[in-house]
């Protein structure tokens, strides 16, 4: 039996069928998950949303240009390796999510920005 994993994020929500509505949604960063695809070594980065939902979005590891890195500089990291990843679980910020169509037609959710709280000096939020 062959079994093909899909690189969407919607194969990820905690809830199963549930769409996240497009926009930005607070959120905070609660896990890292490495895995193995059809497209390679995945670092996947599991957000939860202001009203519970869990959403994963993976990356390549590896690329200080890649789209992990995009991710994880946007939370205040720096680098875009699993490493890095894991140094930022528990961090809060806003992702924006974008939905997308697959070519069979089905709508699904991926984040395609994080934005990370801003701090004035003294420690206290912008």
């Amino acid at each position: 039996m062959q079994v093909n994993v899909h690189n969407r994020s919607d194969l990820y929500v905690a809830n199963g069928s549930v769409l996240v509505a497009e926009g930005i949604h607070e959120a905070e960063l609660v896990a890292v998950r490495t895995f193995e695809n059809s497209y390679g070594t995945r670092v996947g980065l599991v957000f939860r949303l202001a009203d519970g939902t869990e959403l994963v979005q993976s990356a390549a590891p590896g690329s200080p240009r890649g789209k992990l890195a995009e991710l994880l500089h946007g939370l205040g990291g720096d680098g875009g390796t699993e490493a890095a990843a894991l140094e930022l679980v528990g961090r809060r910020c806003k992702v924006t999510i974008r939905h997308r169509i697959t070519k069979t037609g089905k709508v699904y959710a991926v984040v395609v920005q994080t934005i990370g709280e801003k701090v004035q000096s003294f420690g206290h939020p912008a």
